[in-house]
């Protein structure tokens, strides 16, 4: 009788050697060992079985067990582990036993034959239990333990294979929780000479990446003996072959088709003449590689001409640009001639406008009346102010200095609801009217010729067009103007450079 939880805890008797065949004992609990073979994590508890033993209060099946090597005191559990569990769970003290006295070899047959039953056995498991057997020293052959366990030798051989796989596979497998078929066994095989794509495969086991890993797997394998086999026909044939898809292609190469997964290397090495001075690269995007031919005569001549071409058309299209970054800076410092030069005389008129001298120069209204008849008689599209038009002169407005006279007229028409154009001109008319004659007809010719645009400045000694420039610096010197040297230099024909 073997007492359930409720029995009080007693002092562990003595270990008691067992006879030379079998002994029918109580051992306590804590006696028990697992045997190696045991394939691990296979104690989990039977509930029903449990509640069974709880309800009988007893264990009627006694456990079979041997003295455990190595272990005083200790027992290997060789039977009945279903059982030890339930107990353990139940927390009982002692458990009935029979002990038997049996060698290694004999043991693990044992173990192996009452495992044969199991249905949550897998194969990995049984695997690992008829390779760790066939390990032990005096171990039988694979004939003979098949015999002993009733089994062909086909089913002990295959199974000791299965063992015999990479650590990483078995823990892979084992892990996956998942029924190892012998379909899937056959898988792995394929990969024996390939340990790292058959762990890769393993550890897919139970998934649904299984099959795609093993499709991935063949293709990584079909790929390698390609590159194995034919790259060996390449290099024999002279053919400086690359492994890295990233290899630089060197000088003096020109791609020259390629050799693809499925091609016969030498039929390829025949047709284009591979050989000394080739170059090939793994593809990128699929297995295969890109073959590379040394260049020609008349390729190298070609490119030496196209290089030579690329040079004279770089060099034209520098000196293009340096001429037109040029042409910039000689517009620019016109410009600024321009805009300076007419600040200056602007300045001047203004002067001579608002003064009182003007009419007191006999010489300088000689000139004056001169200009103005060459302005009536010449072809300028600006006719100067001379009086009867009731009309605003824009540009000889600013020039007489009416322009602010004018805004405020217009404004306050504006506030007041009158015509604002009227209010405009009459302020106009007003200006004109304070002027002497000879400083109206000055501002009249300052609105027509001024401002002097730079394509007036191209020669205004000698040009046929552009004569007013000159005229108008010859009225202005004589007015009292004093050109500057940089004034001096374009009227005759030479402007300003710009600034490198």
């Amino acid at each position: 009788m073997s007492p359930v939880i409720s029995a009080p805890a007693a002092p562990s008797p003595a270990p008691t050697t067992p006879a030379a065949s079998s002994e029918l004992l109580d051992l306590p609990v804590t006696q028990i060992v697992q045997h190696p073979l045991n394939p691990p994590g296979r104690s989990d508890v039977d509930e029903d079985l449990a509640a069974d033993i709880r309800a009988a209060g007893e264990i009627y099946e006694r456990l079979v067990v041997r003295p455990a090597p190595g272990q005083d005191g200790k027992y290997e559990l060789l039977s009945g582990h279903r059982r030890f569990a339930a107990a353990q769970h139940l927390a009982m003290l002692f458990v009935p036993v029979r002990v038997v006295a049996m060698d290694d070899v004999a043991a693990a047959t044992f173990l192996l034959r009452a495992n044969q039953s199991r249905k949550d056995l897998t194969l990995v498991e049984e695997a690992v239990m008829v390779q760790g057997l066939l390990d032990l020293p005096d171990a039988p052959t694979q004939h003979a333990l098949a015999e002993s366990l009733g089994r062909s030798d086909t089913w002990v051989s295959r199974r000791a294979k299965i063992a015999r796989k990479p650590e990483p596979v078995l823990t892979a497998l084992t892990a996956s929780g998942s029924a190892l078929t012998f379909d899937e066994v056959d898988v792995l095989e394929e990969f024996d000479d390939n340990p790292g794509l058959q762990a890769e495969i393993a550890a897919a086991h139970g998934t649904h990446e299984w099959n795609y890993t093993v499709n991935k797997a063949r293709q990584a394998r079909r790929a390698a003996s390609f590159y194995a086999e034919e790259g060996a026909v390449l290099r024999k044939a002279g053919v400086d072959v690359q492994d890295s898809v990233d290899a630089e292609v060197p000088d003096g190469l020109r791609h020259d088709g390629y050799l693809w997964f499925g091609e016969d290397a030498e039929q390829v090495v025949q047709k284009r003449g591979l050989g000394e001075g080739w170059w090939a690269r793994r593809y990128q995007y699929q297995v295969g590689y890109t073959l590379w031919r040394p260049l020609t005569t008349d390729e190298l001549d070609a490119i030496a001409r196209r290089d030579a071409l690329d040079v004279e058309r770089e060099a034209q299209r520098e000196a293009e640009a340096a001429a037109r970054e040029a042409n910039q800076r000689a517009a620019a410092a016109i410009r600024e001639f321009v805009d300076t030069s007419a600040t200056l005389r602007r300045d001047f008129v203004h002067g001579l406008v608002e003064g009182k001298t003007l009419d007191r120069s006999t010489p300088a209204l000689q000139a004056l009346l001169a200009f103005t008849a060459q302005v009536a008689a010449g072809t300028t599209d600006q006719a100067p102010y001379l009086g009867g038009d009731d009309g605003i002169d824009d540009g000889l407005a600013s020039w007489i200095g009416a322009d602010d006279a004018i805004a405020k007229a217009t404004n306050a028409a504006l506030d007041a609801g009158e015509d604002e154009y009227e209010a405009g001109a009459a302020a106009y008319r007003a200006r004109v009217a304070e002027l002497a004659p000879p400083q109206l007809v000055l501002a009249a010719l300052a609105a027509a010729v001024e401002p002097i645009p730079g394509w007036r400045w191209a020669n205004p000694a000698t040009g046929d067009e552009v004569w007013i420039v000159a005229a108008w610096y010859k009225l202005l010197v004589a007015l009292g103007y004093e050109p500057s040297s940089v004034e001096t230099e374009a009227l005759a024909g030479r402007f300003p450079e710009a600034e490198s």
